[in-house]
């Protein structure tokens, strides 16, 4: 079943080159962000967004503590109901499934490298545990980046940028703005 699109006077949305500009709780049309494909209802999702500005990082001297209070203090939410083909979204939970297999794999890999291989000098054999280490370190931080389809770039007068939409969709919702 496919669902009529949305007026985009109704939901306050644009295009602004290649970002999608919307007010808070937009709600777009019934299409795939990516895609630009019809999308069913049961394919619609909504989403809460968080934009920070990046001068936050200057207080990460005075310690995280301060940092996060200040961060939930000045970020700027958006509630965004969206499109969402299944294959894209498939493609996104793969993303996410090679992070986890990548992570665990790294974890074990150091374990099993010194039960497998005993009679390697003791300093290799360090360098390599503490090369592993750290990839399991960035893997860990990777698995907390880019879960999401679209992201927050900007924000300015209760205006946000969206960013990672296709450039059919944008086209597609410019057109319909005009129309």
């Amino acid at each position: 079943m496919n669902l009529k699109p949305y007026s985009s006077k109704a939901s306050r949305f644009r295009v602004d080159g290649k970002f999608l500009v919307v007010e808070p709780c937009a709600v777009l049309p019934a299409i795939c962000v990516k895609t630009n494909q019809p999308v069913s209802k049961q394919h619609i999702v909504t989403k809460q967004y968080v934009w920070c500005s990046k001068w936050i990082l200057l207080l990460l001297p005075l310690g995280l503590i301060p940092c996060v209070i200040v961060y939930y203090v000045i970020a700027k939410k958006c509630k965004l109901t969206f499109g969402l083909h299944p294959a894209a979204k498939r493609k996104f939970r793969n993303r996410i499934l090679i992070k986890i297999a990548v992570t665990i794999g790294l974890l074990i890999s150091p374990i099993v490298l010194i039960l497998a291989v005993p009679n390697v000098d003791n300093m290799y054999l360090s360098l390599l545990v503490g090369v592993m280490f750290v990839l399991l370190i960035v893997s860990i931080l990777l698995l907390f980046v880019g879960h999401s389809p679209l992201k927050v770039v900007k924000h300015r007068r209760m205006e946000f940028w969206i960013a990672g939409c296709s450039m059919d969709f944008l086209a597609n919702i410019k057109s319909q703005a005009e129309s």
